[in-house]
C-alpha cells in the first residue's frame, strides 16, 4: 500500500529521533523546545492563540505546557479579564530556549548531512508548499508561520 500519511508519520518519527537526541542534552524533548520557541515568539499570548498557531487543541497544549510551568520556564499571567491566561517565558525559560537552540542547530545540520543539502532544501520546499495548499483548501486548519 502506498499511504502518504503512513510515510509522513514514519519520516516524522525518524526526524524526531534526531532532534530529541540532540535536545536531550539541554534536558528537553522536541515538543518542549517547540513550545518554548512559540511562547518566546508570540508571548505573552493567550493559551488558545498559541494552540491555534501550533495546530493543537487547547487541552493538549495545556497538558504539554504543564511540565514547562513546573520547571519554571513558562509562567501564566492574567489578561484583561481573569478568564484570559497569558503565557510567557521566564528568564530561566529564555535561557533554556537559548541553550536548546544550539542543539537544535546541531540536529538540523545532522539531518542536512544525512539527506544532503539538495534533498534537505527540496523537502523543506515541498513541505511548505503542501502546508500552504492544504491551509488554503481548508481555512479551519491552523496556519503557523514559524519554522519550529
Amino acid at each position: 500500500m502506498n499511504c502518504l500519511n503512513f510515510k509522513m508519520r514514519k519520516l516524522t518519527r525518524l526526524l524526531t529521533r534526531i532532534y530529541d537526541s540532540e535536545l536531550s542534552k539541554a534536558g528537553l524533548k522536541t515538543t518542549q523546545f517547540t513550545l518554548l520557541c512559540h511562547v518566546l515568539g508570540y508571548g505573552p499570548a493567550k493559551l488558545g492563540d498559541i494552540a491555534q498557531r501550533m495546530g493543537l487543541e487547547q487541552s493538549t497544549l495545556s497538558r504539554n505546557i504543564r511540565p514547562l510551568v513546573d520547571a519554571g520556564w513558562i509562567t501564566y499571567s492574567f489578561g484583561t479579564d481573569a478568564r484570559q491566561r497569558l503565557l510567557s517565558l521566564t528568564g530561566e525559560g529564555r535561557s533554556k530556549q537559548a541553550e536548546a537552540v544550539i542543539y537544535w542547530n546541531i540536529a538540523q545540520e545532522k539531518i542536512k548531512i544525512l539527506l544532503g543539502s539538495s534533498h534537505f532544501n527540496q523537502l523543506d520546499l515541498i513541505v511548505n508548499t503542501c502546508m500552504d495548499k492544504l491551509h488554503r483548501s481548508d481555512p479551519t486548519l491552523s496556519k503557523d508561520d514559524s519554522n519550529v
